[in-house]
């Protein structure tokens, strides 16, 4: 449970842990979307205007996305990453917590691919 401040709510500015007791660092979330988002779209002039059509964000909001000031939400980040294999990826990423170097990619494909059969034999049993 989380810490009760006097006025019986929860105290701001803690983390909320994982599952597995890791916090996820502050800012984290933002700046792996914000980098895959750079990466895929860019940070043209048209990046922003591209993002808005896929979300129907607002500019502003886009713009918070790009800076990795603030990271999209709910349906925004399904929509984006639907359009974008680079936020995909970090999605993945931070959900399945891999690191970048050496056989945590393997890592991640085999549970990828594992997780798709195992939807294919669900589909194929209905």
């Amino acid at each position: 449970m989380l810490p009760i401040n006097g006025a019986g709510r929860a105290k701001s500015g803690k983390k909320l842990p994982r599952a597995n007791g890791d916090a996820l660092a502050a800012g984290e979330y933002a700046k792996a979307i914000a980098k895959a988002l750079q990466r895929g779209v860019g940070l043209r002039g048209g990046a922003a205007k591209q993002l808005e059509r896929w979300t129907g964000a607002s500019n502003r909001t886009v713009r918070g996305w790009l800076s990795g000031a603030r990271g999209p939400s709910g349906e925004h980040l399904l929509r984006i990453a639907r359009h974008s294999d680079t936020v995909l990826e970090a999605i993945l990423v931070l959900a399945l917590r891999r690191d970048t170097a050496g056989d945590g990619r393997d890592l991640m494909i085999r549970r990828l691919l594992t997780l798709s059969m195992s939807f294919l034999d669900v589909e194929g049993e209905e």
